[in-house]
């Protein structure tokens, strides 16, 4: 795990130490978050982007160019050097923003609503509420085509994209009809700038063995990490189509997918932020701190960002060199801070109910409490928990 906490520097600039940095809220759900050198964008249902510095959460640009939720954000940095914000909404629009300025560059208009964008070298891919995506030429700030990338059974309508992302060979789709689609964009697309044909591109392969909608995905190197309303994981080879991994460990719809060096991170509808490493796929830490569903997730450095359903914006730092490890029963999660772990109690307890006593479940505890009463015995325990060094 020592080679987990080099990859992240964890504790190198202290700046995440220096105490927690506070957010404004959003009116509303927060639906997409996305960082570039010291600002945290953010987006919501409230109808607003926002623009934070990320060290001492001062609002530093507040855009209200959209009628209806804004459901997503990309960040693009021209070949003339100038970065962009690109926001997508309900309202069938997408609104393109110089960072620096302010200044609203270009508005794009698509027909449907915006589910979720992806950037592929200039093009922008937008998949939309009528399983359609766009594909945007940033540099030309036109359209270069549409794909109809999922339909219906039947009579049923085509199903809303609710995800996408790519690289340079294939693009990946994900619908409400609990499938992936993939297709090559390389020989379609990315390979023939002058004459590109983004409806024609050929479908590679489906994946089918979702119970539920993929709510995110993430490409690292040859495989595809697939996030479920289903609570599942899944990691699949995209040279040959295997699964790899089925992870089941979160009691919620996985939300949001992100990788850092040999680290991946989720955030889940049940509120918690969890850790992986990334080659094993295995569980190193969890993160708590947020008071309802986390929707989006975001990294830079060593700090992760959430966005959660009551519009608050959080920052939480990781420390993979230390963790506090959930004693009750046969739990044993490591949290990498001991608030959390304490907060995590309330997940054992559920409503407490003051005419019952029940037998505390912590590890070499053999007092009853009463369940009015057992959150701060627990407590009393998570105080007394050693930090335990990787």
């Amino acid at each position: 795990m020592e080679v987990l906490a080099d990859s992240l520097c964890v504790g190198g600039d202290g700046g995440a130490r220096a105490g927690p940095v506070i957010f404004s809220r959003h009116s509303s759900s927060v639906l997409s978050l996305k960082t570039a050198d010291s600002r945290l964008f953010t987006c919501s249902s409230d109808k607003s982007v926002r623009v934070y510095n990320v060290q001492t959460g001062q609002i530093l640009n507040n855009f209200s160019n959209h009628q209806k939720s804004v459901t997503c954000l990309e960040i693009y940095d021209s070949v003339g050097g100038t970065s962009y914000l690109l926001s997508g909404s309900s309202d069938k629009t997408i609104c393109m923003y110089n960072i620096e300025t302010g200044v609203l560059s270009a508005q794009f208009r698509c027909g449907s609503r915006v589910m979720f964008m992806g950037i592929q070298r200039s093009l922008l891919f937008v998949g939309l509420s009528s399983a359609v995506v766009i594909a945007i030429d940033l540099e030309k700030k036109e359209s270069v085509g549409k794909k109809l990338c999922h339909t219906g059974v039947n009579t049923e309508e085509n199903p809303s994209i609710s995800c996408l992302c790519s690289n340079d060979e294939f693009l990946f789709t994900a619908a409400f009809d609990k499938k992936v689609h993939c297709w090559n964009i390389k020989e379609g697309l990315l390979s023939r700038f002058t004459d590109p044909k983004f409806d024609s591109i050929p479908q590679v392969h489906v994946l089918t063995c979702f119970s539920n909608t993929v709510l995110c995905m993430k490409i690292h190197q040859n495989h595809l990490y697939c996030g479920s309303a289903d609570c599942s994981l899944q990691v699949h080879n995209i040279k040959t189509w295997e699964r790899e991994h089925h992870i089941t460990c979160h009691s919620g719809a996985v939300s949001g997918i992100q990788v850092l060096g040999k680290l991946l991170v989720t955030a889940c509808f049940d509120k918690y932020i969890r850790c992986f490493d990334l080659e094993k796929m295995e569980l190193v830490q969890v993160y708590g701190g947020n008071s309802d569903m986390v929707f989006t997730v975001c990294m830079s450095k060593n700090v992760v960002y959430t966005g959660s359903k009551d519009g608050a914006v959080k920052a939480c730092p990781i420390d993979l060199t230390v963790y506090y490890q959930c004693q009750w029963n046969n739990c044993k999660l490591r949290f990498g801070l001991l608030d959390h772990l304490s907060e995590h109690m309330r997940d054992h307890l559920g409503v407490p109910d003051g005419s019952t006593v029940q037998k505390c479940q912590w590890e070499n505890c053999t007092q009853t409490v009463s369940s009015s009463a057992m959150l701060s015995h627990l407590h009393n325990h998570c105080v007394r928990v050693q930090a335990t060094k990787l």
